[in-house]
């Protein structure tokens, strides 16, 4: 068992204050009361903050050495993830580099479109095109996540790729007054009663939410639902979310999981990939063509393709 370094520390500070008080006090003086004198609350507190000072001088200089080891850990740790899945973090960046072309190359297109056509779906357009930059960028951060052995991390992070996803399909669903009342909120407060502008909840006095949201969308399923609700539980303090991580894939329970795991990263991988085609798929529908209509179908071939790569667990 370690010793106690702040208890020693503290009964060597207390054995100097007797002996140097017992050498000022007078020949008759009990060592109860020279005891009674010691005001033992601060000599805790001096010896802490003694000890504190220390330690982070000790730090200051061994910082480089300490850090430097740690990252070569972490790289070796890297390294073996790298050769077990690297062609499956190959596949997933590809992925993310097709959408962005595909909405880069979208946008262009509605950019030369007639003004009269694009002015009927004028705020749909510029709020999925939003939402897929969005989506987009949060998917490059799912990767980078599972890139570096952060399974719970990037399914934390899908929950938001899902929830922009049926945002986005909500409002396609709806008018352009949908679409435009989503624009305008987004330097307000307002959470989600912008989508009183839709019909279907047109006459809601109470405040809407995402949950009302979702149960107007196509994936309210029992198959995502269970989904959405393992990443919630990863996302806030619940103990399923703290003692049934997704990167916990071992059977020794006495072992805290603190930081990187090669395990469980196939659920993410699979679940934002399906997302971020669905957004994809929502903003390239917004003025059909044939070159959206093909990226469409390529995006998700690719992304049929993806969990495959992530069969090594």
């Amino acid at each position: 068992m370690k010793k106690d370094y702040v208890l020693n520390n503290l009964r060597e500070a207390m054995i100097e204050e007797i002996s140097a008080k017992s050498k000022d006090a007078k020949e008759n003086c009990s060592l109860e009361k020279i005891i009674d004198e010691i005001d033992f609350k601060k000599l805790c507190l001096d010896v802490i903050e003694r000890l504190s000072d220390d330690s982070i001088r000790y730090f200051e200089r061994t910082m480089n050495e300490t850090i430097d080891k740690t990252r070569e850990e972490i790289n070796d740790f890297l390294h073996n993830l790298n050769s077990n899945l690297g062609e499956a973090f190959k596949a997933s960046e590809s992925l993310y580099i097709l959408a962005v072309e595909a909405g880069e190359d979208f946008s262009n297109f509605a950019s030369n479109l007639d003004p009269k056509i694009m002015d009927k779906k004028k705020y749909l357009f510029t709020a999925l095109k939003e939402i897929h930059g969005r989506a987009c960028q949060q998917y490059d951060e799912i990767v980078c996540l599972l890139e570096n052995g952060f399974a719970d991390g990037a399914m934390a992070r899908w929950r938001s790729l899902y929830e922009l996803a049926v945002i986005a399909h909500f409002i396609m669903e709806n008018s352009e007054e949908t679409a435009k009342s989503f624009i305008d909120s987004a330097f307000t407060n307002d959470r989600y009663d912008w989508a009183k502008a839709a019909d279907c909840f047109k006459n809601q006095k109470r405040a809407v939410s995402f949950a009302h949201i979702l149960k107007q969308s196509k994936f309210d399923s029992d198959k995502w639902r269970i989904i959405y609700n393992t990443s919630n539980k990863l996302v806030h303090a619940s103990p399923q979310g703290t003692f049934d991580r997704l990167g916990r894939g071992f059977e020794d329970r006495s072992i805290i999981m603190a930081g990187r795991s090669s395990y469980g990263l196939k659920l993410p991988a699979e679940a934002a990939a399906i997302f971020l085609c669905i957004v994809t798929e929502i903003y390239l529908k917004v003025f059909p063509n044939g070159n959206s209509a093909l990226a469409i179908s390529y995006l998700n071939k690719w992304c049929d393709k993806i969990g495959a790569f992530y069969n090594f667990e």
